[in-house]
């Protein structure tokens, strides 16, 4: 008996399911090929960046916390991680709350708001979190290493970027903005994976309600948006260099 089921929904993106009939839980991930190694020198640790910018506000939920309180409210744990290979986020909650985890997941990643005050305040915890590496050798030794095999390339960086790349707040949330409109389209929206664990009822109908449907194009209609009226003189957000 197979362990998983491999679906692929009509946008192309690829949805595993992992059946566990003991569990009342669930564990939804949304899994993207798309890490640090696309990354060019100047843009340096944008993909773990805007990883970040993904919890901090959309359309429907303006702030982090108003995010937070409705996964908080459902027990619910969520969480994200980037590599140099992928990016990944997650919800795990009790089974019946399934669709208010799904629901919460796809609204962040595709109506984030990239807020440019919101980047800027952002450029400080990832400072902090540069320094909580560099200060804890059992995991800073796999960045030397990275840096000693693959050298000056994408794979050979840090996948927090570097000092320089984050302080330049104007241009990383250009940046940011490109991301959305060009790199989530050509990485994110072609390579998206998810894979959901635990109760498993009428599982290919919920992952359809919220999946089979253009995950790129709103990130790219709203970023775009911006990058048109930094072009056009209209008011953007600005940061200090």
């Amino acid at each position: 008996m197979a362990t998983f089921e491999r679906t692929t929904l009509s946008n192309g993106t690829r949805v595993l399911t992992a059946p566990m009939s003991h569990a009342q839980s669930v564990s939804c991930f949304v899994m993207f090929a798309a890490g640090s190694r696309y990354e060019r020198r100047d843009e340096s640790g944008v993909a773990h960046f805007a990883e970040h910018m993904f919890f901090k506000g959309t359309e429907r939920r303006p702030t982090a916390r108003d995010i937070a309180t409705e996964i908080d409210s459902i027990g619910g744990e969520f969480n994200a991680f980037t590599g140099k290979e992928y990016t990944g986020y997650y919800v795990r909650c009790a089974a019946d709350d399934r669709d208010i985890a799904l629901d919460v997941l796809l609204d962040m990643l595709r109506h984030s708001k990239f807020d440019g005050e919101e980047i800027e305040r952002e450029k400080g915890v990832i400072l902090e979190e540069m320094n909580v590496y560099l200060d804890t050798p059992q995991r800073y030794v796999s960045n030397v290493y990275d840096r000693l095999l693959y050298a000056d390339q994408p794979l050979g960086w840090d996948i927090l970027g570097t000092r320089e790349t984050i302080a330049q707040a104007k241009a990383l949330h250009r940046r940011a903005l490109e991301l959305d409109a060009d790199y989530a389209d050509a990485h994110f929206n072609l390579a998206g994976v998810l894979a959901k664990l635990g109760r498993s009822d009428s599982a290919a109908v919920h992952w359809r309600r919220y999946l089979e449907l253009d995950l790129g194009s709103p990130w790219a209609k709203i970023a775009r948006a911006h990058l048109d009226g930094e072009a056009g003189g209209e008011d953007a957000p600005e940061a200090d260099e």
